[in-house]
């Protein structure tokens, strides 16, 4: 499955694209918001983001998924990512994708986390063999369990994930 360049997605508001060089510093910005890392544990450095979004644009090559930036279609303005991406965390589900969402707090409530989510699965299904689909998700964020229970994630287990409750969800394949 491996080999793939990432796609672009687009949607009625939003487009699904690679990770450019010029996306950093946007991305920084909104990754040093409290309120988007409210549940994702600390804050990460400068160089913790670069790694870490790299990774996620690596794993196109290796895997034949990854993440995506999420920005607005009108303006091109970065708001978050959307992935399904590999881990390696040592969890349940290791071997299996997971995906992830993170949004600039100006952004959220909008619907756009669910326009994101929904293009990547669909993605999935089309581009992707049948396979569950997890998430982890901290206890106290309604907003993202609501978010991944629209697409048929339920909650399968609990985890202590380097000093983290965390909910482990999985969604049935397709």
């Amino acid at each position: 499955m491996g080999g793939r360049t990432p796609p672009v997605i687009e949607t009625d508001r939003l487009r699904l694209r690679a990770f450019r060089e010029a996306d950093f510093d946007a991305w920084v910005d909104i990754m040093q918001k409290p309120e988007v890392h409210e549940h994702l544990g600390p804050t990460k450095t400068r160089q913790d983001l670069w790694l870490r979004t790299n990774n996620a644009v690596g794993q196109w090559y290796v895997l034949g998924y990854g993440g995506l930036m999420v920005e607005l279609r009108v303006t091109g303005r970065i708001i978050g990512t959307c992935s399904i991406f590999e881990a390696k965390r040592g969890l349940e589900f290791e071997g299996e994708p997971e995906v992830g969402y993170i949004f600039d707090d100006a952004y959220h409530g909008q619907g756009y986390g669910s326009e994101a989510l929904g293009a990547m699965i669909e993605w999935a299904e089309a581009n992707m063999k049948p396979t569950p689909l997890w998430a982890i998700i901290d206890p106290k964020n309604p907003a993202s369990h609501a978010l991944a229970a629209k697409f048929g994630f339920e909650k399968v287990s609990e985890d202590d994930y380097e000093g983290d409750k965390l909910d482990i969800m999985r969604r049935p394949a397709w």
